[in-house]
């Protein structure tokens, strides 16, 4: 009875150590035949670097056990870049699972001449620290998605965060660059533009550092907006228990439009046109003041 459990024991173990060992092997997957793209969609948790080149191809390093579920396709000139799920097998997924399963390999390596479209989901990674240059550019980050760093220049530009997601973005030059941020997403910008508007939603926060010649922000619910740099023009409309910090940024004139408990900071230097229905606002210098209407809230002066 006891060299029966011994055996039991023993078999256990092994398969223990084969499923890690099976698991840590890994396959590098070439993709180097693809059909043009000018766009990347990148899910599951795949960590993956991007780089500018004269031709389109893709390799892939995973798991040994995962590299037949692998999906890198191009459809509607956008690179696809995931896991097929549905088809993996339970006792893979278990390999991946559990407090001291090992973290799966999902890594890939990307070359395009050119980048108009990046959207990052799930757990998925993307980096790169080459500058892009197209006609137009969107961002579209959802999930835990995160994006380490780019470099965009582009006459259109759209970066768009929801939940969990996270991104540091670069902006070199730029007519009309347009942010929408929700959930819990961050978003750390440096820019040079012409229009930059700023939305925030949720508890969302944007961190934004440059030079613009008209700066719109609407912030709503919890969200934050904080920004430094230049800016000819303010248009600031905040409500719920938003906070929008532009006391860094050096404006000629401001349109600010305040409502519930939002908090406003900025210092336009010549023109400063103010309507509050609750909230806060501080400012400084001494710019020329236009009560379009104040029912009730606090404005201090720095």
């Amino acid at each position: 009875m006891k060299h029966r459990i011994l055996f039991v024991v023993i078999t256990a173990m092994l398969g223990l150590f084969s499923g890690v060992a099976l698991s840590a092997q890994t396959r590098e997957l070439d993709f180097s035949n693809l059909a043009e793209f000018n766009g990347i969609d990148v899910s599951d948790s795949f960590e993956v670097t991007v780089n500018p080149s004269n031709f389109y191809g893709a390799k892939v390093v995973v798991d040994d056990v995962l590299s037949g579920f692998v999906m890198v396709y191009v459809k509607q000139k956008t690179l696809y870049i995931n896991l097929d799920e549905r088809k993996i097998p339970a006792q893979v997924k278990k390999l991946f699972k559990g407090r001291n399963a090992s973290k799966a390999v999902l890594r890939a390596v990307v070359q395009v001449p050119s980048l108009e479209a990046l959207t990052i989901q799930d757990n998925a990674t993307v980096s790169t620290n080459a500058e892009f240059k197209s006609n137009t550019f969107a961002l579209k980050m959802t999930d835990s998605g995160i994006l380490k760093g780019i470099n965009v220049k582009a006459p259109t530009i759209t970066l768009d965060l929801e939940k969990k997601s996270s991104a540091s973005v670069t902006v070199t030059t730029c007519d009309a660059l347009t942010v929408t941020t929700a959930g819990t997403s961050l978003l750390k910008l440096t820019q040079t533009s012409k229009d930059l508007q700023l939305n925030s939603k949720g508890s969302s926060e944007i961190e934004s550092a440059g030079d613009c010649i008209t700066l719109g922000v609407t912030a709503s619910n919890a969200s934050k907006v904080n920004g430094t740099g230049t800016a000819k023009t303010l248009n600031i409309e905040a409500v719920a228990s938003s906070e929008v910090n532009l006391s860094g940024v050096e404006a000629e004139e401001a349109k600010v439009v305040i409502n519930n408990g939002a908090k406003v900071d900025q210092s336009a230097s010549l023109k400063l046109s103010i309507e509050m229905n609750g909230g806060s606002l501080k400012m400084a210098g001494n710019p020329v003041i236009e009560l379009v209407g104040i029912k009730n809230g606090t404005v201090e002066r720095k």
